[in-house]
């Protein structure tokens, strides 16, 4: 699908955004160096020349970004306060904070790519090469996948589990009761009048050992 994206620099550049309006794409705004009221002011221009869809991207445009100055959680507010879909656009060193921020419901991740981390250039510090980028991506996508639906349920392979560990469970209750039982003999082997009768209990199950 294609995207035009907004770098954080031009977000206060009006006639470009109305520009960008006009073409009815789908947009990628990205929101490093800027305020709420700004943010605001950009999403009107774009939704009014014709933008169909704006994925607001949280940013910090310091390259690389130190871990502590990320502010992850930043992108909570921009979905509380426009309620548009989120992401990031991440120039810290690694890709801990792309993990962290799908977590937090990001629905695009931004992060630089470069071959050789020794070439010249502000973004190779901030950039992944080949083996992280790929690293990155698994990373994203087993933690979208544990994420599940958040509904609280039993799956197939849990109950099977959990009848297993309790009829262990009970097994072993069962055998400590029949050890307690042997002790309670008299010395010629007769057990007592009264002696101990105890229930294990197991789903529907009731086992007496006597």
């Amino acid at each position: 699908m294609p995207l035009i994206k907004i770098p954080s620099g031009e977000i206060t550049n009006l006639p470009y955004l109305e520009e960008i309006g006009k073409l009815h794409t789908p947009a990628l705004l990205s929101t490093g160096m800027c305020n709420l009221s700004e943010i605001t002011d950009a999403l009107g221009i774009l939704d009014d020349n014709g933008c169909p869809e704006v994925t607001i991207l949280h940013c910090n445009t310091q390259y690389p970004t130190p871990y502590e100055d990320a502010n992850l959680t930043a992108m909570l507010e921009l979905f509380d306060q426009f309620g548009l879909p989120v992401g990031l656009s991440d120039h810290t060193p690694g890709w801990e904070c792309d993990v962290a921020a799908t977590v937090l419901g990001a629905q695009v991740i931004e992060k630089h790519f470069t071959l050789d981390k020794s070439w010249p250039g502000p973004d190779q510090k901030a950039s992944l090469d080949p083996t992280e980028f790929k690293a990155m991506v698994q990373a994203v996508r087993h933690v979208e996948a544990a994420l599940g639906d958040g509904v609280v349920r039993q799956l197939a392979a849990r109950r099977v589990d959990r009848e297993r560990v309790r009829k262990l469970q009970a097994e072993l209750q069962l055998l400590a009761v029949r050890q307690r039982l042997q002790t309670l003999k008299h010395r010629d082997g007769v057990l007592p009048l009264q002696i101990l009768i105890e229930m294990v209990i197991v789903e529907d199950d009731v086992v007496i050992a006597h």
